[in-house]
């Protein structure tokens, strides 16, 4: 498994602190671990860490969590953002995946979703850095080929 940059966003110190905690106790694959503390600091050090994991509190001072996910989507739309409330609101839930975020913690936080995440997302970097498996030849053919059945057909009803 490879390590994994994290970033941590929450006003609360002892959230990210809670964060490290686990990561060390349980001996994350993890390289790094950034720590802010509004939503304004997790956007600049998004787009300057590159982090492989965001964990965003809803609620933060200036730029909520949701505002702070939908910029470093914006700018990274592979980002993989879970956002941490204390709120166990549908509306924040829908709001959050409707703007991209991978997955929605409650606090309290259990270490071992901590845990669960940080190893999906060593595994998933693991997975993205061996070589793509071959495509056939025949591939680009046979996308041609549906191309060309479709056009040739859009006015018929279309069946498999």
């Amino acid at each position: 498994m490879m390590d994994v940059k994290i970033l941590v966003a929450d006003d609360e110190a002892t959230v990210r602190m809670f964060f490290k905690m686990v990561v060390n106790k349980e001996q994350l694959p993890v390289a790094a671990l950034a720590e802010a503390d509004n939503g304004a600091e997790a956007v600049r050090l998004a787009r300057e860490l590159k982090p492989d994991l965001i964990f965003l509190d809803i609620r933060m001072p200036g730029l909520d969590g949701l505002r702070a996910a939908e910029a470093i989507l914006a700018a990274d739309p592979g980002a993989n953002i879970v956002i941490v409330s204390a709120y166990n609101e549908f509306e924040y839930a829908r709001t959050a995946f409707r703007a991209g975020v991978a997955d929605y913690l409650l606090k309290p936080i259990k270490p071992a979703d901590v845990a669960a995440l940080v190893n999906k997302a060593a595994a998933s970097m693991t997975r993205a850095g061996e070589p793509a498996p071959r495509q056939p030849a025949k591939t680009p053919a046979l996308v041609k080929a549906v191309v060309d059945y479709v056009e040739k057909n859009l006015d018929k009803p279309l069946q498999l």
